[in-house]
């Protein structure tokens, strides 16, 4: 007696998982095959090219004023090409040092480059460059 409980009790624990294996149960599984591109034929777009067929650069002068007083977060080397550029159409390269020398600078020069001050600019900074913008040298 004690041994047909026991069966029925294994059956009742048993067959709900058995039954619930075979109703879900759809066979091996079989993967389909992923479908990858043919990579061999992709060609990488080139950028187009700036070529200046005259090789002659147009010289136009003048001062530029590069700002240094701000703590602008560069070095002069790291804007090599930016001067080297202005420098090739005749242009001259000065750097603001101090704050005290910038109205005395924009007295002569043609333009005024400041790259990321960490010092905010004095009204008196700001007056002197409104000045220089609206004299439109």
């Amino acid at each position: 007696m004690k041994k047909g409980y026991f069966y029925i009790a294994l059956a009742a624990l048993l067959l709900p998982i058995l039954v619930r294996a075979f109703w879900f149960y759809r066979g091996t599984v079989e993967r389909p095959e992923i479908a990858t591109p043919d990579f061999a034929s992709f060609t990488m777009p080139e950028a187009p090219i700036n070529e200046n067929t005259n090789n002659e650069v147009e010289q136009l002068g003048g001062t530029v004023i590069i700002d240094q007083a701000h703590s602008n977060q560069f070095t002069m080397p790291d804007i090599t090409a930016f001067t080297s550029a202005i420098q090739q159409r005749g242009g001259r390269i000065e750097a603001l040092n101090d704050s005290f020398s910038l109205d005395f600078q924009l007295k002569y020069a043609s333009a005024f480059v400041s790259f990321s001050p960490s010092f905010p600019f004095s009204s008196f900074e700001i007056k002197s460059l409104q000045n220089f913008a609206e004299r439109g040298d």
